[in-house]
């Protein structure tokens, strides 16, 4: 897990349930046939009980399958409806680039990899 300005947070901690836990990986393991990365989930479903929606980032090289900013977000939003309509979770999914992530603050985890 890595962990980015949060006083001991505990290994794998979120406030999904195990439904929805297990929703949202089986829907994942479509997206890693496209991207083969690993996939992050971020923000305040890791950190309240009242999160308003799931935050997914995907991070890709500066350079590589979509170089173009606008390719970029177009793919996000469609992946962030298809993740929805899968998970009946709202969705925030992005693919940012390695600089992006880490100017991120908060926890985030591997999800999608393994159980």
């Amino acid at each position: 897990m890595l962990v980015r300005n949060e006083k001991e947070m505990k290994k794998d901690q979120s406030y999904l349930s195990t439904i929805q836990w297990y929703n949202l990986y089986y829907a994942l393991e479509a997206v890693n046939k496209i991207f083969y990365k690993k996939h992050y989930l971020v923000g305040s479903a890791m950190t309240r009980k009242d999160f308003r929606d799931v935050d997914i980032r995907t991070v890709m090289p500066e350079e590589g399958l979509l170089d173009s900013e606008f390719a970029r977000k177009s793919m996000s939003m469609w992946i962030s409806e298809w993740l929805s309509s899968r998970t009946q979770m709202t969705i925030d999914y992005q693919i940012q680039t390695q600089k992006e992530f880490n100017n991120e603050s908060g926890p985030s985890m591997v999800i999608g990899e393994s159980i």
